[in-house]
């Protein structure tokens, strides 16, 4: 009755077979006589124990299949009804008589479950196929360029109707590529008509994603403006256009900075990361910086980066840089809100504050 079970399975206790179980029950089981058993079917297989102990090991293991076949008869001599299973593992008979209703429940519902596995495999080969075809078709980048490159510039309206010819596979294969090549030729009043207005339809934080991220086909972060001081601080400028033209709250420029450099992956101890918030410490006061700083030094922390409040040699660059033209007050207003807001220790305040003002 075990051919064709692995031998885990013979050594499984009934406490480690997992429910849900398709039945389990008392049953009389013909094994050269008719013996009493605790039958538990799991999947394909039905374990007979002795006992519902559970350390109880299987006495047999009957291993289902899609062409194990179940009849049912009377037995003339018990005056009861009879299962018969026939499979891989041989055949079985099980003496029955309130219990059958609940095993003929299991095997109809161990039918439909192959018939759902079979489904299944079909229709995720059938992805396979679909998305193999789809990886068949994908142009080279070559190829996309040239198309893009027949017209010397492209605006808003073409663009779109360019990701419609190219369709989804091919947009999300090339997608920054694509945006980088045109939208580099864009004055920044096109760039936040379409970008803004219209692509993200003025959300800010999807704005954001726009500039920055990765083509399906490449894992490197790919920055649409470009990767230098001079693009950074254009896209900055762009931001702070959109924050005046569009009289947006300062909490929600901070919150969507933070979630696009987040997703570009511009950390601390980024040139760029400093480039930004050099830039950021001219527009706005000590309060709204510290802030920003505060949210981004708790991020950090999440990842499991080095705290700030360590001072590794890149927050002291920072902190260097952004007061390298304080006055006194300025420093010591910074020292005094770190001091009250950012739960550092007093040996942290003391750290900072020799760092900022030397004696």
């Amino acid at each position: 009755m075990s051919e064709g079970i692995n031998e885990e399975s013979k050594i499984l206790t009934l406490a480690q077979i997992q429910r849900p179980f398709l039945m389990d029950g008392n049953v009389v089981l013909f094994v050269k006589k008719w013996k009493k058993r605790y039958v538990v079917w799991k999947d394909d297989k039905l374990f007979f124990f002795e006992k519902n102990y559970g350390k109880e090991v299987p006495k047999e293991v009957f291993i289902m299949s899609s062409d194990t076949t179940m009849t049912t008869e009377i037995d003339q001599k018990e005056k009861k009804n009879v299962v018969r299973f026939k499979g891989v593992s041989g055949e079985i008979m099980i003496l029955a008589d309130e219990s059958i209703s609940f095993i003929e429940m299991a095997f109809k519902l161990f039918k439909t479950n192959l018939g759902c596995e079979k489904k299944k495999e079909e229709i995720e080969k059938l992805k396979g196929f679909q998305k193999e075809t789809e990886e068949n078709k994908i142009p080279p980048w070559e190829e996309i360029k040239n198309k893009i490159n027949i017209k010397s510039k492209i605006n808003g309206k073409e663009l779109q109707l360019l990701f419609k010819e190219l369709g989804k596979t091919v947009t999300e294969q090339y997608f920054y590529s694509i945006v980088k090549e045109i939208i580099c030729q864009w004055s920044d009043d096109e760039i936040i008509e379409f970008g803004y207005q219209q692509f993200c339809e003025e959300d800010l934080e999807d704005f954001g994603s726009l500039f920055g991220g990765r083509d399906s086909s490449s894992t490197e972060i790919q920055f649409v403006l470009g990767t230098n001081e001079e693009n950074i601080l254009r896209l900055l400028e762009i931001y702070m256009k959109i924050y005046k033209q569009f009289k947006l709250e300062w909490s929600e420029l901070t919150k969507c900075l933070l979630v696009a450099m987040a997703c570009w992956e511009l950390f601390s101890n980024t040139e760029l990361f400093n480039v930004i918030v050099i830039y950021l410490s001219k527009q706005f006061d000590i309060y709204q910086l510290l802030t920003f700083l505060h949210l981004y030094c708790e991020f950090e922390s999440d990842l499991n980066l080095p705290l700030w409040s360590s001072f590794p040699s890149h927050i002291e660059l920072l902190f260097k840089s952004i007061c390298s033209s304080w006055t006194l007050e300025q420093k010591n207003l910074l020292i005094s809100i770190i001091d009250d807001t950012w739960e550092w220790t007093q040996q942290q305040i003391s750290a900072l504050k020799s760092l900022l003002i030397p004696s």
